[in-house]
């Protein structure tokens, strides 16, 4: 198996089941909105606010763009993903 991604709602628990099944499956667990939030050093929600929408799905398109070659990841995606992947 590649990788598995989880996708959902904002606090529907994607990071816990993400490390969760990380640990069991011996895999690495990347959670997409913390790597967004380490790089530019603030929060999801002020992104939104300073810099919008557009913004932060082209962080998310980076974040992916540098994953997609690697393998045995649990990857932790908020749902907008699917719409702008």
């Amino acid at each position: 198996m590649k990788n598995i991604v989880l996708v959902g709602f904002m606090g529907t628990g994607k990071t816990f089941v993400g490390k969760e099944v990380a640990q069991r499956l011996k895999y690495e667990h990347i959670d997409i909105d913390e790597l967004i939030e380490k790089s530019e050093d603030m929060k999801i929600a002020d992104i939104f606010k300073r810099f919008g929408e557009a913004y932060f799905r082209e962080r998310e398109k980076e974040v992916v763009a540098n994953l997609k070659d690697r393998e045995n990841l649990v990857i932790s995606a908020g749902g907008g993903i699917m719409l702008f992947q």
